[in-house]
């Protein structure tokens, strides 16, 4: 821990795949018993995997287009299970030059699962139009931070516990997710200090740092990483708020015995190695959003930081304005702590 006195400034970091691979023009056979194409006419095709990398196809799986107000434009195709067409779709006869939608799902209630895939489409010329390989994602994933982005915890909750209870929970990437996304939510929740928030809010806290410790053994995950080095960081601020030290007329931290900056840091450093582009697809931060927090953190834990270092991230202008004040706390405990040099 740096021997300096600093601001409090740290309360300001908890901001922080439906996949289809390419596709070319290659006409595609549709399997047996389907629709033949109307050469006129536009037609899809493709083949449904799961994230596993296993086709996908069976009478739980429901495939169909429609058109943009949601009315069906074709019958249901249930692709095979097996065999050399397994999870493979084709639809023919597709008007031209509006906007279609083709979904397929993947359920069974008797054990829990639920995937999907969407996607829009607007064909402008006849022939068909290989898809790919479209790839099938839980749903209660996207359920989960679709209901977190809009506050409603309880409800995210039950999504991403849900996500866990499929087979899919059994890949890395997908149970990391889940995982992420339950911690994403109790740290929220610990965050929420109105009559909304839980009655106990530190349970929340360990909670979120449970499931990001379970979520990191994907190490590629830096939403996990993310998340935790956010908790971390306010777990220290909320500390310093119980019990701040007054120097000099002004309000600084001082002297932590339990200060969670070295993990903090640690966590910034992993999730920028797993993504160095990372873009939170559920709250306002980036990659220098990180940056910023990597430099606060540093300076805390003894390295000297150079103003340079702070224009830099500065004038990249494309920081949340979190980012942005704690950038400038950083570079007025720099210039104080140079001018007040404190005697232990």
């Amino acid at each position: 821990m740096k021997n300096s006195l600093y601001y409090i400034s740290i309360i300001l970091v908890l901001f922080i795949l439906n996949g289809c691979s390419g596709g070319d023009s290659t006409p595609t056979a549709p399997p047996s018993g389907q629709q033949t194409p109307d050469p006129t006419l536009g037609s899809i095709g493709g083949t449904l995997f799961d994230l596993e990398g296993t086709t996908v196809g069976g009478p739980f799986v429901a495939a169909q287009v429609f058109d943009e107000n949601m009315e069906p434009l074709t019958a249901v195709v249930n692709p095979d299970k097996k065999g050399p067409i397994a999870g493979m779709f084709h639809f023919a006869n597709l008007p031209l030059n509006q906007t279609l939608i083709f979904k397929a799902e993947h359920e069974d209630s008797s054990i829990g699962r639920l995937i999907g895939y969407d996607r829009i489409l607007f064909l402008t010329s006849p022939g068909n139009v290989d898809l790919g390989d479209c790839v099938m994602n839980n749903e209660q994933l996207t359920l989960g931070w679709s209901s977190y982005k809009v506050k409603m915890y309880n409800l995210a909750l039950y999504h991403f516990n849900r996500a866990l209870n499929t087979r899919y929970a059994d890949s890395l990437s997908q149970s990391s997710s889940a995982f992420t996304g339950i911690a994403w939510v109790y740290a929220k929740r610990g965050q929420d200090t109105t009559t909304l928030g839980p009655s106990n809010r530190g349970f929340e806290w360990t909670d979120a740092l449970g499931n990001y410790d379970v979520a990191i053994a994907n190490h590629s995950d830096a939403d996990a990483y993310v998340g935790m080095a956010g908790t971390y960081m306010t777990l220290v601020a909320n500390s310093v708020l119980l019990d701040p030290v007054q120097y000099a007329g002004k309000m600084f931290l001082y002297a932590f015995t339990d200060s969670y900056n070295d993990d903090a840091l640690d966590a910034i450093d992993k999730a920028l190695i797993a993504d160095p582009d990372y873009d939170s697809a559920h709250d306002v931060i980036k990659a220098d959003d990180l940056r910023a927090c990597q430099l606060y953190n540093r300076y805390i834990v003894g390295e000297e930081i150079q103003q340079t270092e702070i224009d830099e991230l500065i004038i990249s202008n494309d920081l949340n304005i979190g980012s942005l004040q704690l950038l400038t706390s950083l570079a007025n405990l720099i210039e104080f702590d140079a001018s007040n040099q404190i005697q232990y």
